[in-house]
């Protein structure tokens, strides 16, 4: 069931308009990212799926929009990246049969970036339409993390260049909150804290928060969430050190590549090879993940048919033929290995095997973003060194 702004959008994206897809924390960006991808394509148009980062593209099945750009960091003159991209015949055929340019996590996006793409993309298209003419479908929250930029640097944002101007035709604010209660106290705290525009009731709401004893299962403590990742590091490790040895079992990933139908030769191994190489780079789970009865962890995955969803929290309480056993909120379940497939036209198929688990005494803001944590303890101290990080962290909970 959609809400009426998130079926408007989707009406306007199947009509061909160039949309900026935007709204808080859980009204449902990445349900609607993924029904229009979906029914565009089963409508025959090729679309390529794209983020800002890895981790966000890992989290859509996509690819960071410099791996589709082709052209390394692109950190060169635009003249001198067209010159190279024009010489590229693969780069060219996949650029001239797009249809549809979706790029999620807009809002960390550089913006000299946001307008190299447009000039190199139109040139290699032959056109001078933004993007080339290309349909963009544009999706973030400039409310949340932004791009690293110099803090001197005149433009921060990719809705402050010409490109966003010429190429936008429409913007679509998502408002409704699934995530939270969408009348609730929490709710309404969380679109002020989100444009700074809390008031003296509101924050003394939140500092009832301090130090209170959060509901959770027993045994299953919150989620400390913290803005750099030594601190996460740090406290993971030392949890776990602390468990008994004995019960522990160590799982290690499997990856398996498959090259395109009638595809072959060692530039296409190679290609295929460093798509692999991006994807144990960017992917969610830990390519060797060390658990132990006791461990605190977080599900990747959603698992509905467990009531489970990608941040739910457990606790490892023993093993069962080698698969760790462990206690939900709201269930006790095995949980066996999970197949994450990313695919790549024309380059192929690379498929990563692992317990879909993450150890969750500790988590960085940055890497909780998409995640619903069933209870989480929040670090709002001097460590949070980027705007939006405070946002992000508190509206990943539920009330």
């Amino acid at each position: 069931m959609l809400s009426d702004a998130q079926q408007y959008a989707l009406d306007r994206c199947l009509a061909g308009k160039n949309l900026f897809i935007t709204g808080g924390a859980g009204v449902g960006k990445s349900h609607l990212t993924s029904l229009i991808v979906r029914t565009l394509r089963d409508r025959g148009l090729r679309v390529r799926v794209t983020a800002s980062t890895g981790a966000a593209a890992s989290l859509i099945n996509g690819q960071t929009l410099h791996s589709l750009l082709g052209l390394g960091l692109a950190d060169k003159p635009v003249d001198v990246l067209v010159s190279l991209a024009m010489k590229r015949r693969k780069l060219l055929h996949v650029w001239r049969s797009l249809d549809v340019l979706l790029i999620d996590e807009v809002s960390m996006l550089d913006p000299d970036f946001f307008t190299k793409v447009d000039l190199v993309v139109s040139e290699m298209r032959g056109s001078r339409d933004p993007f080339g003419g290309l349909q963009v479908i544009l999706v973030g929250d400039f409310f949340q993390l932004p791009p690293v930029r110099p803090r001197s640097a005149a433009i921060k944002f990719a809705f402050e260049t010409d490109t966003w101007a010429r190429l936008v035709d429409e913007c679509v604010e998502l408002t409704h909150i699934f995530r939270q209660e969408d009348t609730s106290v929490f709710a309404d705290i969380l679109r002020k804290v989100r444009k700074a525009e809390l008031e003296l009731d509101d924050i003394q709401t939140l500092f009832h928060r301090v130090n209170a004893d959060p509901d959770h299962v027993e045994g299953v403590i919150p989620t400390q969430l913290y803005s750099r990742r030594k601190d996460v590091h740090d406290l993971n490790t030392k949890h776990l050190s602390a468990l008994d040895a004995l019960s522990s079992n160590t799982y290690t990933h499997t990856l398996a590549t498959t090259l395109p139908e009638g595809v072959q030769g060692a530039p296409a191994v190679a290609a295929l090879a460093k798509f692999a190489a991006d994807t144990l780079k960017n992917m969610q789970p830990t390519a060797t993940l060390e658990l132990r009865e006791g461990a605190q962890v977080m599900m990747l995955i959603n698992q509905p048919e467990s009531r489970l969803v990608n941040g739910s929290r457990g606790v490892v309480v023993r093993f069962e033929e080698g698969d760790p056993v462990v206690r939900f909120k709201h269930t006790t379940t095995t949980i066996g290995r999970h197949a994450w497939t990313y695919e790549r036209d024309g380059v192929g198929c690379v498929a990563v095997t692992q317990i879909p688990l993450q150890l969750a005494w500790a988590s960085t803001v940055h890497k909780s973003q998409g995640a619903t944590l069933d209870c989480a303890e929040i670090s709002l101290d001097s460590s949070v060194f980027e705007y939006g990080q405070a946002y992000v962290a508190l509206s990943r909970v539920r009330s």
